[in-house]
């Protein structure tokens, strides 16, 4: 049995609100999707585009990361109230698997600790044969909500 079995089932209205939630111009540029959110436990897909590709035609490290992040990021957002708290990354490590020269990625992300201030998260991308292309492990800081500034696009409401 592992802590989060114990964890209570997010609420319909909890699982939408999480789905449409998005966290910054980035996720939207990049064109991530929240596939699914679950409590402690998230899933989500980016398309392959060309313009994420380094020179060698491979999807930039860098970009596989930013979906291994975001995926670890909901499911940590799926288990704090958002209204008293933010979040953001304090340690990341990524491990590389294989390259993606082609076709769309998912992740999938899960938490392996919550703590009072720092919540230990996982993820696995993979592409869209199932294969695995990277695993990540990170550490988040929770902060007081209204610690970070807000985006400006939140603030125009753009």
């Amino acid at each position: 049995m592992h802590w989060l079995d114990n964890l209570p089932p997010l609420t319909p209205e909890a699982r939408e609100a999480m789905e449409s939630f998005r966290p910054g111009p980035v996720f939207d540029l990049l064109g991530m999707c929240v596939d699914r959110v679950e409590a402690g436990h998230s899933w989500l897909s980016l398309p392959f585009k060309v313009e994420l590709t380094h020179g060698g035609g491979i999807v930039q490290g860098g970009i596989i990361t930013a979906l291994a992040d975001a995926a670890i990021a909901f499911a940590v957002r799926s288990v704090i109230d958002g209204s008293q708290q933010d979040q953001t990354s304090i340690d990341l490590k990524m491990n590389f698997i294989r390259p993606v020269a082609k076709g769309a990625m998912r992740a999938e992300g899960w938490l392996i600790h919550q703590g009072r201030r720092t919540v230990v998260g996982e993820a696995m991308v993979f592409n869209e044969q199932g294969k695995p292309v990277a695993k990540c492990l990170s550490s988040v800081m929770l902060l007081d909500a209204g610690y970070m500034p807000s985006h400006p696009h939140e603030q125009s409401g753009k």
